[in-house]
């Protein structure tokens, strides 16, 4: 393999998600707080199917933050901002850190886009659930 190519493989370990590892760490800790869920609801006579479905009912609104964050990575926002990342890292040799700030700087007109739709906000006069996103669980 020439040097050429070892350097490519180097650039896209650096580039990886930067969500993975905390996507992975989040998945690992509901999966073991899932099996404490069932031995304990084992050991307080549950059979072991209704356990694991008490468990999950029990993880559900963390396994559904999860989810969000793994979709991020598809979110058009963000892939913007993350391409201009690596524009700046690119072209103009800034590392991964100030790369990022500056992407969010010039990307800033399109967040503003997102909260100028106050309907994602409820007021604190309407302050209830029904206008923010949840997950669908029926």
């Amino acid at each position: 393999m020439n040097e050429s190519n070892d350097s490519k493989e180097n650039d896209s370990s650096e580039k990886c998600h930067p969500w993975g590892v905390l996507i992975h760490e989040a998945a690992t800790e509901l999966r073991t707080k899932h099996n404490e869920f069932v031995q304990n609801f084992e050991n307080d006579g549950f059979n072991n199917i209704d356990a694991m479905k008490q468990a999950f009912s029990e993880i559900l609104p963390e396994l559904y933050r999860l989810q969000l964050m793994s979709e991020i990575g598809r979110d058009p926002l963000h892939r913007k901002i993350m391409k201009t990342r690596d524009a700046f890292v690119d072209g103009d040799d800034f590392d991964n850190d100030e790369a990022l700030v500056a992407a969010v700087k010039k990307r800033k007109f399109l967040l503003e886009l997102i909260l100028e739709d106050r309907q994602h906000f409820p007021d604190e006069e309407n302050d209830d659930e029904d206008n923010a996103c949840a997950p669908n669980v029926s």
